[in-house]
């Protein structure tokens, strides 16, 4: 009867053990960084998540065997190796979803970014044009002269006008 496993667990278990740390750590520090509360949420979910895929995919590397009932395995050994990799096609399924969702708030928080700054830059024209009228005194309309400005936002989010 073959019990041979995908990996061999002295590979596979070490590794398991050290991408579960990476990932600790990663849920732990979210909380203390700057971000939005709906990414911290979206990323924590996620890492646990992957928290419960790193042991799911040890097992079914490096513990269930692929042995088939007509290699001489018994159903049993069969069933748990396609129960392990459905358990793992799950797991990765819903951390891509999370990771989709974490795509589209993501896409949410640059739109209200970029309408903070497109008002903050119309109160900007509106105290300049309040100004200018203030300045004039006669209460004639004064003229009021467009300058192209253009807004570039970097990755970290800093705008600056050009």
């Amino acid at each position: 009867m073959p019990t041979e496993t995908i990996a061999p667990a002295i590979i596979a278990l070490p590794l398991c053990a050290l991408a579960m740390a990476i990932v600790t750590i990663h849920v732990l520090t979210l909380h203390s960084s700057d971000a939005p509360a709906s990414r911290k949420r979206i990323r924590t979910a996620a890492g646990l998540l992957m928290l419960l895929l790193c042991p799911a995919l040890c097992y079914a590397l490096a513990i269930a065997t692929p042995a088939t009932t007509a290699d001489g395995g018994n159903a049993h050994t069969a069933r748990t190796f396609i129960l392990s990799w459905t358990v793992v096609l799950g797991l990765v399924v819903m951390v891509l979803g999370l990771a989709m969702f974490d795509i589209v708030n993501n896409l949410r928080l640059a739109g209200d970014h970029r309408r903070a700054l497109n008002c903050e830059r119309a109160a900007e024209i509106l105290a300049a044009a309040q100004a200018s009228l203030a300045a004039r005194g006669s209460g004639e309309r004064p003229q009021l002269q467009a300058t192209p400005q253009i807004v570039v936002i970097d990755r970290t989010g800093a705008h600056q006008r050009q």
